[in-house]
C-alpha cells in the first residue's frame, strides 16, 4: 500500500519564503495535506478541475472584494495628482467653430455630452479663448463617443516630453 500526501498549491506557507521576503498579503496558513492511501497497481484518478475551481473562485472573489473601486462600473477619478501641459510661449490662442453634427446623431450626441457634464468629465463655460471641435463617433453598441479634433489648436501649441526608449 502506498501513501501519498496532496497539499493545495496555490497557497504559501510562511515557512517556504526566504528570510528577505515579505508577501504582499497576510499568508494563510497552509490547510494540512490530504492523505490518500492507494493499493499498488490501483490507478489514482484526480478531478483537478473540481480541485483547482473552488480555489480560483474565491480568489476571484476575495480581488474583487478587496479592490472594489478598481471594478466599479462608470469613470474612476485620480484624487491627488495633478497634470500639467507646456504650453508653447509663442503659441497663440485658437478658436475652432463647431463643426456640423448629423441631424440623426443629435440626441445621442447632447445625451452624452449631458452625461459627461453630469460625471465632472467636462465643464460648461461661457468663455474661452482655446476651442476644438468635436467629431462625434458611432459605437457599435449605438451609444456615440465625443472625440475632440486637437490636431490645429491643443498639439500644435503644447511642447512634448520626450522620454528616452528603453
Amino acid at each position: 500500500m502506498l501513501t501519498l500526501l496532496l497539499f493545495p498549491l496555490s497557497l504559501v506557507a510562511q515557512d517556504t519564503l526566504a528570510p528577505d521576503t515579505v508577501p504582499a498579503a497576510p499568508v494563510e496558513p497552509a490547510p494540512p495535506a490530504l492523505e490518500v492511501q492507494v493499493q499498488q497497481g490501483a490507478q489514482l484518478i484526480a478531478d483537478w478541475k473540481n480541485i483547482f475551481c473552488t480555489q480560483i473562485q474565491k480568489t476571484l472573489q476575495e480581488v474583487l472584494g478587496q479592490h472594489e473601486l478598481v471594478f466599479s462600473e462608470g469613470l474612476g477619478k485620480i484624487k491627488g495628482v495633478q497634470a500639467s501641459l507646456h504650453v508653447n510661449p509663442e503659441a497663440q490662442p485658437r478658436f475652432y467653430k463647431p463643426r456640423p453634427v448629423p441631424y440623426a446623431l443629435r440626441k445621442k450626441v447632447g445625451k452624452e455630452l449631458d452625461r459627461l457634464e453630469e460625471e465632472g468629465v467636462i465643464l460648461k463655460v461661457q468663455h474661452s479663448e482655446w476651442a476644438a471641435p468635436i467629431v462625434p463617433v458611432l459605437k457599435p453598441n449605438g451609444t456615440v463617443r465625443i472625440c475632440g479634433d486637437y490636431k490645429l489648436t491643443a498639439n500644435t501649441a503644447t511642447q512634448t516630453e520626450v522620454y528616452p526608449l528603453p
